[in-house]
């Protein structure tokens, strides 16, 4: 399979119907209604898969030279975000993807969002 940034030029320009298939991670929006408050966790893990109109798809790209000591260091990650023309779940078969686009991630920046994350599970646990 072609990663999503060829892929994606490829299909749009394609005569033909393709499909293009990768999973993807929901991307939480803030609900106006709740902000600044006290939530309960069964809440906040309701809105993290439903209601939701963006999706990322993340894969690891190298940049530079592999350092054998620290290989996470030239590992950088190419981030896809889409954004459907309605939010799921829906009673629709399939949702248009209306935008999509691309950011790179520096090892840094991936360090720090990753230490987030597990302080954020271990907080909840």
């Amino acid at each position: 399979a072609l990663p999503i940034s060829v892929a994606g030029e490829y299909v749009k320009k394609s005569p033909g119907q393709n499909i293009q298939s990768c999973t993807v991670q929901p991307v939480l929006e803030e609900q106006p209604r709740l902000k600044n408050k006290p939530v309960p966790d069964q809440i906040l893990n309701f809105y993290k898969s439903n209601y939701v109109q963006r999706f990322h798809y993340s894969r690891p790209v190298r940049k530079g030279s592999i350092d054998p000591e620290n290989e996470f260091a030239s590992m950088w990650i190419e981030r896809t975000t889409f954004l459907t023309a309605y939010k799921l779940p829906g009673i629709l078969p399939w949702f248009e993807v209306t935008s999509m686009w691309q950011s790179t991630i520096s090892p840094l920046e991936n360090a720090i969002e990753t230490m987030s994350t597990t302080s954020e599970k271990i907080g909840r646990a």
